[in-house]
């Protein structure tokens, strides 16, 4: 396991691999990343819609993209002045003074900017399933929904609605007995699709009539019987 180390914006490698970047809230992330796409365009050669970059909201995303366009245009301008009051941007120049296809770069990246590959998280997952739907066998119309409440409540009132409205009335009874309601299926439910084992099997049919009210009764029968 590579050892922890701090991270620098200006001298940490952007060579191929896996680098885990940690940071607080407020700690700049987000000029951070637009600095690391600042880098990969200038010293990597990559173009805008080479680059991916994914975060949580869209307001985020909103945000990262201003930052991004913001610094590359800024770094373009200091490329063709010479300077640049900003630190970073000024030792960027430096260090690429040499490279003739530096603002040429720039110029393209910003130029192409709207084909830059900026999304939140499962906007970039809902774009790669319709890109590859036919290489992953999906459907060409899927769609990701962030907030399956809806959907669950629906499931849970479907559910109570074809069991418990005309079911047998020892089962309402034991239902009852155990407070069972549509709130604590709609909670268990919530908790089984956080699984990321579960596993959907086909439904267990009932020996006899599939009425398990009537299998209630005959087991509560027999118990007592037993007795």
């Amino acid at each position: 396991m590579k050892a922890r180390q701090k991270f620098d914006l200006l001298e940490t490698s952007l060579q191929p691999g896996k680098t885990l970047i940690e940071a607080s809230a407020g700690t700049g992330k987000t000029y951070t990343i637009a600095g690391i796409v600042l880098r990969l365009i200038l010293e990597q050669g990559l173009s805008v819609e080479q680059i991916l970059v994914t975060t949580y909201t869209e307001l985020a995303t909103a945000e990262l993209r201003e930052r991004i366009r913001c610094l590359l245009r800024d770094t373009l301008i200091a490329f063709e002045i010479g300077h640049s009051p900003n630190e970073f941007t000024e030792e960027l120049l430096r260090r690429n003074q040499a490279n003739v296809q530096a603002t040429d770069r720039l110029r393209l990246a910003l130029q192409t900017f709207d084909e830059a590959a900026i999304h939140t998280i499962h906007g970039f997952c809902q774009r790669v399933l319709k890109d590859r739907a036919f290489e992953s066998g999906g459907l060409f119309d899927a769609e990701l929904i962030t907030d399956q409440s809806a959907i669950l409540n629906e499931i849970v009132d479907d559910f109570w609605r074809s069991h418990f409205y005309t079911a047998n009335p020892f089962l309402i009874a034991a239902a009852t007995t155990h407070k069972l309601s549509p709130a604590i299926l709609r909670r268990d439910l919530d908790d089984l699709t956080k699984k990321p084992t579960l596993e959907i099997r086909p439904s267990f049919e009932a020996e006899g009539d599939g009425d398990p009210g009537k299998e209630l009764v005959a087991a509560w029968e027999a118990t007592g019987s037993a007795g």
